[in-house]
């Protein structure tokens, strides 16, 4: 009986062994070359490179103006030939470019009109939230809106008959002049977008956070465009012997309402930085307006003198 059960096992160890063996020659076979893909990645449209260079304006016609309403880039944006982002681009746009947008099917995406009735279409989120406060006020153009209205002709000039030398005979005093123009357009520029970022504060008090966030970068920027609006005056008045009495004036007054809007500026700021998370905002929000309003109200008389001193 013994050595028939030792034959068994036998039968069976051997038969294990060619399982083995069989398993160990399948499995040293070579394997088919396929590819392996491990976390492909789709490329994103909407972060690649431009294709296109940036514009510094948009081709926009007083049609598009009619059709539209003014809203500005919140960053670098581009414009697209369709609401898709794999759609061309049509324009790639600096941040604070001012757009004239209409809505579309999809919250997602605006149409911007473009001169002759063309059309392109930018993401509501590359656009400010302050829709409405920018449709509200910008019914003008910028420059329009702060320009005072010209002097009459037969309006005499309050100068003191001293050093009323005209601008246009001296090279150095016309060019500190337009340097400061120059400057104290952007400082327009500026504070239109400020005053639009402001309004976001009319919308959900869900985005207030957001907007105030957005409102702080573009209070900092103001601070920065009036700085080098300053450094522009003292450019003119290093040449104000060669001036009228009026237009020293008009400098002086321009002078001293620039470091008023400084002030509304840091009186913001100060606004700001008390907005904390989870906290009613609503009083502080109130005194942003009235610091907004200070400002508005010093870069109109800037405005005026800057006219005066031309």
């Amino acid at each position: 009986m013994r050595p028939v059960f030792i034959g068994i096992a036998a039968c069976l160890l051997l038969g294990a062994i060619g399982c083995a063996k069989r398993q160990l020659v399948e499995v040293s076979q070579p394997l088919p070359q396929e590819p392996i893909q491990i976390g492909v990645m789709q490329a994103d449209p909407a972060l690649d490179l431009p294709p296109i260079p940036f514009v510094s304006s948009l081709p926009v016609d007083d049609a598009a103006k009619q059709l539209g309403k003014k809203v500005y880039s919140r960053n670098a944006a581009s414009l697209y030939r369709n609401p898709r982002l794999n759609a061309g681009e049509a324009y790639r746009i600096p941040a604070g470019t001012a757009l004239w947008v209409s809505p579309t099917a999809s919250p997602n995406w605006m149409q911007v009109r473009l001169a002759r009735g063309r059309s392109a279409y930018v993401r509501t989120s590359d656009t400010s939230a302050a829709l409405a406060l920018a449709n509200a006020q910008r019914t003008l153009e910028d420059r329009a809106r702060l320009s005072p209205r010209p002097r009459p002709t037969d309006e005499a000039d309050a100068g003191d008959g001293r050093s009323s030398t005209n601008p246009a005979t001296n090279p150095e005093l016309t060019d500190a002049i337009e340097d400061a123009q120059q400057a104290f357009d952007g400082v327009v520029q500026q504070l239109d977008r400020l005053t639009a970022e402001f309004g976001g504060f009319q919308g959900d008090q869900a985005d207030w956070p957001a907007v105030r966030d957005g409102f702080a970068a573009q209070l900092n920027q103001m601070s920065l465009e009036l700085q080098e609006f300053s450094q522009a005056l003292n450019g003119v008045s290093e040449h104000s012997s060669h001036m009228s009495g009026s237009a020293r004036s008009a400098l002086q007054t321009a002078v001293a309402q620039t470091s008023a809007a400084n002030d509304a500026i840091r009186a913001a700021r100060s606004l700001v930085d008390q907005m904390k998370d989870g906290e009613e905002w609503s009083s502080m929000i109130q005194g942003l307006g009235d610091r907004m309003a200070d400002l508005d109200s010093a870069i109109d008389a800037v405005a005026a003198s800057m006219n005066r001193m031309g």
